[in-house]
C-alpha cells in the first residue's frame, strides 16, 4: 500500500478517537479502516446487485401476525401482500441478502425463508432462547450468527445460523439484570447490551460464536433513564442511544483498541421538546451516514438530525409529521433514487422519500395496519 494512501487511511480512522502512539492502537485503527473499506466495497457490490431487486417490509406486534408489504424502491409505494402467523412479536431482523427473517417472541425465535417472488414467508421452525421475555434480535454481518436479548431472564443468547436459515441450539451468556436490546458494531466484532442504567460490552468471536465480557467497565447511563435502542453509525465510529425518561438522544464514540464505547457521552440532545418524557421509540441512521431519524409514541412526528461525519455530532433539523398516531418503529433502506424511511404508526405504515442533500422527508405512501406494531424491518432481496 503506498505510504500516502496508508497515511490518509490511518488519519481518517483516528480522527475523532483519542490520539496515541501505542503500536497496537495503530494496528487496530488500520484494521478498522480496512473493515470499513471492505464493508463499503461490499455495500457497493450489493447495491449494484440490488439495483433491480424487490424489497419487502414486515411489521409485527402483539397481534401474533406479521404483515407483509411490497415496497416500490422508486416511488415508495406500499402494496399489501397479506400476513403470516408468527406469535406475539417483539423484534424482527433479516440477513443482508434478504434470504431469511427472524421473529422474536416470548422465549423463542421463529425462523422464516423469504420468497423472492412475493415476499411471503416459509417457516423454518422455532428455537428456544432459554429465557423469558425475548426483547431484541441482531444478526452478524456475515449472516452466520443471530443474537437475542432476554429481558426477564437477564441473558443474551447466540444461535448459529445453518445454511438453510434455521437456527442451532442457543448458547446463553449473562448480560445484566434486564437486557433491553443488543447491537453489534458494523465494522469490528463487538457486542453491546442495553440494560436500565448501563451498557454492557462484549467481544464476539465469529469463529466460535462466544461472547466475552469486556475488561472495561460497563458504560453508566444517567439515573432514571431506560435505554430502548442503540444504533451505530455505518462507519462504526459512533453509536446513539435513545433514553426514555428524560427524552434524550446520547452519542458515544467507539474506541477500536478496547472495543468499547466512551464512558461519557460526547453529546446529549433532546429528542423533541426539552421537557418531553419518552415511553417507547426507535432510532435509525440513514445508509449514507449523513442523517439520523427518531420517533417516540408520545409524539406524532419524526425527529430529523444531521450527523457530522468527523465528530458524530448531531444538529437538529426539525420534525416531520409521522403520517399517523403514536409511531413505534422505524426502518430505512436504499431506494433506486433516494433512501426510503418506513414508519410504523399505531394503525398505519407510512413511507417517506429521503432527500440525500438535506435529509428532508417527503411523504410517499400509507397503508393500513390492523394492529399496533412493535417491530419493523425491510428486506431487499439480493440473489447471487
Amino acid at each position: 500500500m503506498p505510504g500516502a494512501t496508508l497515511a490518509r487511511r490511518r488519519g481518517a480512522v483516528n480522527r475523532g478517537y483519542t490520539a496515541g502512539v501505542n503500536p497496537h492502537r495503530w494496528l487496530l485503527s488500520i484494521l478498522l479502516a480496512a473493515g470499513c473499506a471492505a464493508g463499503t466495497s461490499a455495500t457497493r457490490e450489493q447495491g449494484t446487485a440490488a439495483a433491480l431487486a424487490p424489497a419487502y417490509v414486515y411489521a409485527g406486534g402483539p397481534s401474533g401476525e406479521i404483515a407483509v408489504f411490497k415496497l416500490d424502491r422508486i416511488s415508495g409505494k406500499l402494496s399489501g401482500q397479506g400476513s403470516v402467523p408468527a406469535g406475539r412479536t417483539a423484534a424482527l431482523v433479516t440477513d443482508r441478502q434478504g434470504r431469511f427473517l427472524y421473529c422474536a417472541s416470548d422465549g423463542e425465535v421463529a425462523a422464516f425463508a423469504i420468497r423472492a417472488k412475493n415476499g411471503s414467508l416459509q417457516s423454518l421452525g422455532r428455537a428456544s432462547t432459554r429465557g423469558a421475555g425475548t426483547s431484541d434480535l441482531t444478526i452478524h454481518r456475515n449472516g452466520k450468527y443471530l443474537l437475542a436479548a432476554n429481558e426477564r431472564s437477564g441473558n443474551v443468547v447466540v444461535f448459529a445460523v445453518r445454511p438453510d436459515g434455521s437456527l442451532g441450539p442457543a448458547e446463553p451468556y449473562g448480560a445484566g439484570s434486564s437486557p433491553q436490546a443488543i447491537t453489534l458494531n458494523p465494522a469490528l466484532d463487538f457486542a453491546f447490551v442495553l440494560n436500565p442504567g448501563s451498557i454492557l460490552q462484549f467481544g464476539f468471536n465469529t469463529g466460535t460464536g462466544i461472547l466475552t465480557p469486556s475488561r472495561e467497565h460497563a458504560v453508566a447511563l444517567p439515573a432514571k433513564t431506560n435505554p430502548q435502542r442503540l444504533v451505530f453509525h455505518p462507519s462504526g465510529k459512533f453509536a446513539y442511544v435513545v433514553q426514555e425518561g428524560p427524552g434524550n438522544l446520547a452519542g458515544y464514540a467507539f474506541e477500536p483498541t478496547s472495543g468499547t464505547l466512551s464512558s461519557l457521552a460526547f453529546q446529549t440532545i433532546p429528542l423533541f421538546a426539552a421537557k418531553a418524557r419518552l415511553r417507547g421509540g426507535d432510532v435509525r441512521v440513514a445508509p449514507s451516514g449523513r442523517f439520523l431519524y427518531a420517533v417516540d409514541r408520545t409524539q406524532d412526528s419524526v425527529a430529523t438530525f444531521k450527523v457530522d461525519p468527523e465528530t458524530g455530532g448531531l444538529s437538529a433539523l426539525g420534525h416531520q409529521e409521522a403520517g399517523g398516531r403514536q409511531p413505534r418503529a422505524l426502518a430505512i433502506t436504499e431506494g433506486k433514487l433516494n433512501a426510503i424511511l418506513l414508519v410504523a404508526n399505531e394503525r398505519s405504515l407510512n413511507s417517506f422519500l429521503v432527500d440525500g442533500g438535506t435529509g428532508a422527508l417527503t411523504p410517499a405512501d400509507t397503508a393500513p395496519l390492523h394492529a399496533a406494531p412493535a417491530a419493523l424491518v425491510v428486506a431487499t432481496i439480493v440473489r447471487d
